[in-house]
């Protein structure tokens, strides 16, 4: 594909968190090929592929997303370089605003979970994670008609400020509208009072707190775009886990399963059940 193709198709950057990027067509040669033991298979955008992550230089990554494109990322100019767009079907906006910029942000201490999170009127703030299908969206719709407030609707990133775990509620949600973005109307950082696994169970609801290695299993097993993260983001994503346990050990942090009744002939009310265990 020409250089003068990709121009036509590019936004001008992708931003979040604080953090920019200017996106422009690669004008260098092309990229040598990839050895096939560098990939890696994975998940993207809920769909699958496979990707491969280089250095090319101090602070440059290429990221060889396979259908979603190919891209060099470079922290120290803050620039995207696009040498290939993803395949018919796939958004370019969508890949940099997902899977490149979550590189980006993950060399920064700033990792996404798989999750929703939502704002108690008391102020505590939870976040939820589950399996698809499994209710995630139904308990958020819920939870707003109780007066909860959304953060997150889908990526929820968190980081470390001074010790503690705090949610930043600023992250593009792909599955929102531009007007229902829930970060400009909430402060840049919010304290995480607790994440939460929702289960499907038969009888009632049921929560069940989990321990600091099991918390931090979770916060692994949620966590998306790994994939794509360079070998210090994982080892910082790791160290991130620790202290994310630490405080679960210290009881900072209230990390627990939440099973929600599998009841088709009532469903508000099941979902109900589920609320009113957060709200003691």
């Amino acid at each position: 594909m020409s250089t003068e193709t990709i121009t036509q198709a590019l936004p001008t950057h992708c931003a979040a968190l604080g953090l920019t990027l200017v996106v422009r067509a690669a004008t260098d040669q092309e990229l040598p090929p990839i050895p096939e033991h560098a990939w890696r298979a994975a998940e993207l955008m809920e769909r699958p592929t496979r990707v491969a992550v280089q250095p090319q230089a101090q602070g440059r990554h290429r990221l060889a997303l396979g259908r979603f494109g190919d891209f060099a990322v470079d922290l120290v100019t803050n620039t995207v370089d696009v040498y290939r767009l993803p395949d018919a079907g796939i958004a370019i906006a969508e890949v940099l605003e997902g899977p490149v910029l979550l590189h980006a942000l993950a060399t920064r201490g700033i990792h996404a979970l798989h999750a929703s999170a939502f704002q108690l009127p008391d102020g505590r703030v939870y976040a939820f994670t589950a399996e698809s299908g499994t209710g995630k969206s139904s308990l958020a719709a819920r939870a707003r008609r109780h007066g909860w407030i959304r953060v997150a609707d889908d990526l929820l990133a968190l980081t470390l400020d001074h010790g503690r775990i705090v949610a930043l509620p600023g992250l593009h949600q792909p599955k929102l509208t531009a007007v229902e973005q829930p970060g400009a109307l909430l402060p840049e950082r919010l304290a995480l009072a607790g994440l939460f696994r929702l289960r499907r169970t038969v009888g009632s609801a049921h929560r069940q707190a989990l321990g600091a290695n099991a918390a931090c299993t979770l916060l692994l097993w949620a966590t998306v775009a790994t994939r794509v993260y360079t070998p210090a983001s994982l080892a910082a994503h790791l160290g991130f886990a620790a202290r994310f346990a630490e405080a679960v050990r210290d009881g900072k942090l209230d990390v627990a399963t939440l099973d929600l009744p599998d009841r088709q002939e009532d469903i508000a009310g099941a979902l109900d059940e589920v609320l009113m265990l957060l709200h003691g």
